[in-house]
C-alpha cells in the first residue's frame, strides 16, 4: 500500500499554498527542496530539486530536480521542502511507516485467520434464534425477512472468526507453533478493548480531605492526602450535571416515554379536531 495513505495532514503545518506563495509574486522567488531520486541501479538519494506547482485536486507537487532537470508530480512525502524542520519531516515518515506497518500486519493476522478451516460446533442455531427473539420481547416471523436473516449471518461470520482467532491467538502461547507462524510472516495482533464511557472527577481540583478509608466503624484519617468521601464528591457530580440528579432523570424518562408513539396506531394524521400542541395523551385519546 502506498505510504501516502498513512500520512497524517496534522503534520503539514504550513499550507502548501502559503509555502509557494512566492512562485505567484511579480518576479517569481523559487521554492528549493529534495526529493528521492532513485539511479539505475535502484538507489535513491534525496536530491536538491525545485517546487514549481501544487495541484490540491491531486494533492501533488510538481518538481524539477536540478541536475537532469526533469519533472515529475510527487506527493508530499516525496518531498522535502529547504526550509522545514529535517527532524520532523523525518518524525513524519516514521510515523507513517509506523502506521503502514500496523495496518499490514493486522491485514495479515485477519487474512491467515479468515483462511482457517472453522470446525467447532456452531452453537447460533435455531435453538439461539429462538431465545433471541424471546429476548427483545417480539414474536418473529417465519421465515425472518430478508434484513433480519442478514443481520443474523453477520453475527454467525463474526461468531466463525472470533473462534478461528481465538485459537491462532493460542498458537503463537507454543513455542513451536509461534516459529512457524512467524515464518509465514503472520504476527499476533493486540486488540485494545474500547474505554467504556464513565464520568471523572479530576481529585487534585477538590479541597483537601481527610476520610480516607473505612472499616466498620473505624475510619482511616490523614492529613493533605487530596482526597475527598464518596458523598462530597458525588455532590460535585451532580452540581456540574443535572442527568446525575435521579429526579430530573426520571422526569426525562417520562417525558421521552409519553412522546415515544412508535407503538401508536395513527388513523388520522390530519389531526384536525386537536388543538395544537397537544399532548400525546390527548391524541391517543381522540383516536
Amino acid at each position: 500500500m502506498p505510504l501516502e495513505y498513512f500520512d497524517s495532514p496534522d503534520m503539514e503545518l504550513v499550507p502548501p499554498e502559503e509555502r509557494l506563495a512566492g512562485l505567484a509574486l511579480e518576479t517569481p522567488q523559487p521554492v528549493q527542496g529534495f526529493s528521492r531520486f532513485y539511479s539505475a541501479s535502484g538507489a535513491f538519494t534525496w536530491a536538491p530539486c525545485r517546487v514549481l506547482a501544487y495541484d490540491r485536486g491531486r494533492d501533488l507537487y510538481c518538481i524539477e530536480w536540478e541536475a537532469s532537470q526533469r519533472r515529475k508530480w510527487v506527493k508530499r512525502l516525496n518531498l522535502f521542502f529547504a526550509n522545514e524542520s529535517r527532524i520532523g519531516f523525518r518524525f513524519r515518515l516514521r510515523q507513517a511507516r509506523r502506521r503502514k506497518d500496523e495496518v499490514e500486519r493486522q491485514a495479515r493476522y485477519h487474512e491467515y485467520v479468515t483462511l482457517q478451516p472453522f470446525r467447532s460446533l456452531v452453537t447460533l442455531d435455531e435453538r439461539w434464534r429462538r431465545r433471541l427473539a424471546r429476548r427483545t420481547g417480539k414474536v418473529w416471523p417465519h421465515p425472518v425477512d430478508a434484513f433480519t436473516e442478514g443481520v443474523l449471518a453477520e453475527v454467525l461470520d463474526v461468531y466463525k472468526y472470533a473462534v478461528k482467532a481465538a485459537i491462532v491467538n493460542h498458537q503463537f502461547m507454543d513455542p513451536d507453533q509461534t516459529a512457524h507462524l512467524l515464518a509465514a510472516n503472520v504476527q499476533p495482533v493486540k486488540i485494545s478493548q474500547p474505554v467504556p464511557p464513565q464520568g471523572c472527577v479530576n481529585l487534585t481540583l477538590l479541597p483537601q480531605g481527610r476520610e480516607v478509608a473505612s472499616q466498620g466503624q473505624q475510619l482511616a484519617v490523614a492529613q493533605d492526602l487530596g482526597l475527598e468521601p464518596f458523598s462530597l464528591l458525588l455532590s460535585d457530580v451532580q452540581s456540574a450535571s443535572f442527568l446525575a440528579r435521579p429526579p430530573l432523570l426520571a422526569a426525562m424518562h417520562a417525558y421521552y416515554e409519553e412522546l415515544d408513539m412508535r407503538e401508536v396506531v395513527v388513523p388520522d394524521i390530519k389531526m384536525s379536531a386537536l388543538e395544537l400542541p397537544a399532548r400525546l395523551s390527548e391524541f391517543v385519546r381522540l383516536q
